[in-house]
């Protein structure tokens, strides 16, 4: 059968990569829908994505907050956990205003019919494209630090219930180059 699943402070390996994924892959259907000329499907499946990535960046801060304490007691990851609550709040955010924007662009051009001329379709979706893009970035910024946390710090979720592995404090750590 299928494994049991973790608390909720180590569901955010699990549930953090959603959003990353879907939100990069937003853009795909973005440069679709503002090419197509029949961009009803493309818009709606832009929307989707970007509402669903959206909704995803509030489970993953939701779990992540969960999972908080499995890294405040490393000293040296403070700072980098800091960083990485601050700017996944903005992201949160920011994703958040970016899929309400695009409804209201979506809503806008149903509303209008054939009154909204393709090339203000074309360049409303270039403009949030790079909108997007900015964004984008953020992410991957927010991404980074809590991968400095896992790979970097040794900061690990609780699986199943259990006791999370040490974690390991790099600045008391030693490493044998010389194997």
């Amino acid at each position: 059968m299928f494994p049991p699943l973790p608390p909720i402070n180590g569901l955010h390996p699990i549930v953090v990569h959603f959003p990353i994924a879907i939100l990069l892959i937003a853009p795909v259907f973005l440069v679709l829908a503002g090419a197509s000329k029949r961009p009803g499907a493309m818009a709606a499946s832009a929307l989707i994505m970007l509402v669903l990535g959206a909704a995803f960046t509030f489970l993953a801060a939701m779990t992540g907050e969960a999972a908080e304490d499995q890294a405040e007691g490393i000293a040296a990851a403070r700072a980098v956990l800091e960083r990485h609550e601050e700017l996944g709040g903005i992201a949160r955010f920011v994703f958040g205003g970016l899929a309400l924007l695009y409804a209201g662009i979506v809503a806008f051009a149903l509303w209008s019919k054939d009154r909204l001329k393709r090339p203000l379709w074309i360049a409303t979706h270039a403009g949030f494209l790079l909108l997007h893009a900015g964004t984008c970035l953020l992410l991957a910024n927010v991404a980074h630090d809590g991968g400095r946390l896992v790979h970097e710090f040794g900061v690990r979720a609780p699986i199943a219930g259990g006791a999370p592995p040490a974690a390991v404090d790099p600045a008391t750590s030693h490493h044998d180059d010389d194997d």
